[in-house]
């Protein structure tokens, strides 16, 4: 294959090896599978999915962001990672592109993103202990500050699926 390829399609595929990946616990025998879990290994495997969820988001986004925005260079000088921030690029389409990227995902999708990010973020750059920043944006998380954060398999598939959305819909506008 020739050329570039779109955003959307490496993006989708890599949603979709996420989801082959955290299936491999299904397709182990019981005892392997056993032995998988106690070794962490898939927790892991939802912790890393998640950790991408906003990598993929990053790329659609940014890919986006230069499609529809008239100097998006111009737009994003200055900004660091804006499109690792969920609201700020938000913010970023709003101004420069009129996509209301909240409303293309409706309330409850976008909060749960803004929670994966949070999640990510521990991920990342906390090494899984849940900081001060994660609390602000997941209140309802029955942790503290100092915990370890625990993804699920649950977790991550869903992650997997509200970022699918957002991206489905995102790349239907004209």
């Amino acid at each position: 294959m020739c050329g570039p390829r779109a955003a959307v399609d490496t993006v989708l595929e890599q949603i979709a090896a996420g989801r082959v990946a955290l299936a491999v616990e299904d397709q182990l025998a019981p005892a392997e599978a056993e032995a998988a879990r106690d070794a962490g290994v898939f927790e892991g495997m939802a912790a890393n999915t998640l950790k991408n969820i906003v990598t993929l988001f990053e790329v659609f986004a940014r890919d986006q962001f230069n499609t529809h925005a008239s100097n998006p260079a111009a737009a994003v000088k200055g900004k660091g990672n804006i499109f690792q921030r969920l609201d700020d690029t938000a913010q970023l389409f709003n101004d420069h592109c009129a996509i209301d990227l909240r409303a293309a995902a409706g309330a409850a999708v976008w909060q749960r993103l803004r929670e994966d990010f949070a999640r990510g973020h521990v991920l990342t750059h906390c090494d899984g202990i849940v900081d001060a920043k994660f609390l602000a944006v997941v209140t309802n998380s029955g942790l503290q500050a100092g915990q370890r954060l625990v993804i699920s398999r649950q977790d991550a598939e869903r992650a997997l699926g509200d970022v699918e959305n957002v991206v489905q819909t995102l790349a239907a506008l004209p």
